[in-house]
């Protein structure tokens, strides 16, 4: 008896030393493995991205995490190389098969191809996703309403998609753990949510773009609540020269650092209507980018260094400044 216990303890102490020194790794659950199975059965794979997914252990396989404790599938990172050359990215359909990995955190298939596929809702059932990534993969159509229903989530980028279309879900406004929200190149309409301002910890924020037609409600309050927000592109927002109390709420952002404000029709009489002696960007602003707008005075550079404290960096290219003024880009040191 006592020489069957002590086998069993050193069974036991060499099944933790296996552990420890990873020589006993977890496979991954079986169900998850014939879901991506399916998966790639549904994707044309030209380029071999799916190649290594062959194996008994998939999470050996390209672009797999799994968990070293349950062996669930915690990231499946499949972006693509579709812009560089020689390209590698992967098309066909999105099989919803990927429904079957509960556990999964992290989801890329960037810079693939999907033309006219539309973003599949069921996406929306990962309800553990901190993090979303479909940008720059011809994705089309609206975004599914029920994504909002990723309580986790802490990034989503969706941006330069080109054919997205519509107006923007104000159910997203419900995301209040989104840190990085990139909306820009797709070719929206209608009015930024005010639900937006619901989203008190992000810290990036990235709309217009491409062939939006967005447009700011005129003196609504969304904008004063991104307290945490330290980047802000609102490029081609055409009606933002129409609402100076929007410009007066971004302006008081007290962590704002780079502010992108191109091809929004702003003129001369615009900014200069608002008084550097009670108008004043936050001390943390350094990056302000102003091309592709209506600005013809040399007086525009005045107005910047007077109601900035901090900036090294301003871009006036592609408006109509004359002479020594026309520049490419801009560059200054106002400290």
């Amino acid at each position: 008896m006592i020489m069957k216990n002590l086998k069993a303890m050193m069974l036991v102490v060499c099944v933790v030393l296996q552990v420890v020194n990873g020589e006993h790794e977890m496979r991954c659950v079986p169900k998850e493995r014939e879901a991506l199975l399916q998966f790639k059965a549904a994707i044309d794979d030209r380029y071999g991205m799916l190649s290594s997914w062959t194996t008994p252990d998939c999470c050996r396989w390209e672009g797999i995490r799994c968990s070293n404790l349950t062996g669930h599938i915690l990231s499946l990172d499949l972006h693509g190389e579709y812009w560089n050359f020689p390209p590698r990215y992967m098309s066909g359909e999105i099989h919803k098969s990927l429904m079957e990995l509960p556990q999964l955190q992290y989801l890329n298939l960037s810079s693939n191809y999907f033309p006219h596929t539309p973003i599949p809702d069921f996406l929306a059932s990962l309800t553990n996703l901190r993090y979303l990534d479909l940008s720059s993969s011809q994705f089309a159509g609206k975004i599914p309403s029920e994504l909002a229903s990723l309580s986790r989530l802490k990034y989503l980028n969706l941006s330069s998609n080109y054919y997205l279309e519509g107006s923007i879900p104000h159910q997203l406004g419900n995301l209040s753990q989104l840190q990085y929200l990139d909306l820009s190149g797709n070719s929206f309409e209608g009015y930024i949510p005010s639900q937006f301002g619901n989203l008190s910890n992000l810290r990036k924020l990235y709309l217009g773009g491409y062939d939006s037609a967005l447009k700011i409600v005129p003196a609504d309050q969304w904008l004063s609540n991104l307290v945490s927000l330290t980047h802000l592109s609102l490029e081609s927002i055409y009606n933002l020269d129409s609402s100076p109390s929007s410009l007066r709420m971004i302006a008081k952002l007290p962590k704002l650092r780079e502010l992108i404000l191109i091809n929004c029709g702003l003129s001369d009489h615009f900014l200069i209507s608002f008084n550097p002696s009670n108008f004043n960007f936050s001390i943390s602003l350094s990056v302000l980018h102003l091309s592709q707008n209506s600005f013809t005075e040399p007086m525009i550079f005045h107005w910047v260094s007077n109601t900035t404290s901090n900036l090294v960096e301003l871009d006036l290219s592609s408006n109509l400044l004359e002479g020594s003024y026309i520049s490419f880009w801009f560059r200054h040191d106002f400290a």
